[in-house]
């Protein structure tokens, strides 16, 4: 999949708050390439070329957030996608450049992959990508476990946000709300 087949999918109901961008200049990734030692595949430079970064959250509305030690599954903590970018004034929670280097600084190591994707709430993993767009998952709990997954980055961003999707128009018909 690519920015072209991801955008005609993309479109977003009522149900959800979608905030991105600014996107950065050709400028400032270089500069950041050059800062992490790292060459940001095609897939992801066309993403920041046309969100900057993204932040998808389910209204509260309609996925209610569980309260501090409620016993709800698992997938309930999940009402929301991340995206890391670049841009002036970017939040730091959605700043790569920075994820990066305190990636590098948790683990003591340095990876030949750049963490570009994490669900809200669930911060103790990433969806990482290296050089040639290839993605891996990777978790904080298990920092020497990095799995490749078979999806490319715009695949898999799709099939997160379709996940999100799914769980919303459940919680949305079903009375068993959080």
């Amino acid at each position: 999949m690519n920015i072209e087949e991801f955008k005609k999918l993309f479109p977003m109901g009522d149900n959800f708050n979608v905030t991105g961008g600014p996107t950065p200049n050709k400028k400032r990734i270089e500069a950041v390439q050059h800062h992490l030692k790292f060459t940001f595949p095609r897939d992801y430079l066309d993403f920041l070329n046309y969100f900057g970064s993204l932040s998808i959250e389910a209204c509260e509305k309609v996925w209610p957030r569980p309260k501090e030690l409620q016993s709800v599954p698992y997938w309930q903590y999940q009402y929301g996608i991340e995206v890391m970018g670049l841009a002036k004034n970017i939040p730091d929670h959605l700043n790569v450049e920075k994820i990066y280097l305190h990636f590098r600084k948790q683990t003591n190591q340095e990876f030949k992959i750049l963490p570009v994707i994490k669900q809200i709430m669930i911060t103790k993993y990433y969806y990482c990508i290296d050089g040639n767009g290839t993605v891996y998952y990777w978790s904080f709990e298990e920092p020497w476990i990095i799995k490749r997954v078979t999806d490319n980055f715009f695949k898999r961003l799709y099939r997160l946000i379709k996940e999100l999707c799914e769980n919303t128009e459940y919680l949305l018909h079903n009375s068993h709300k959080p």
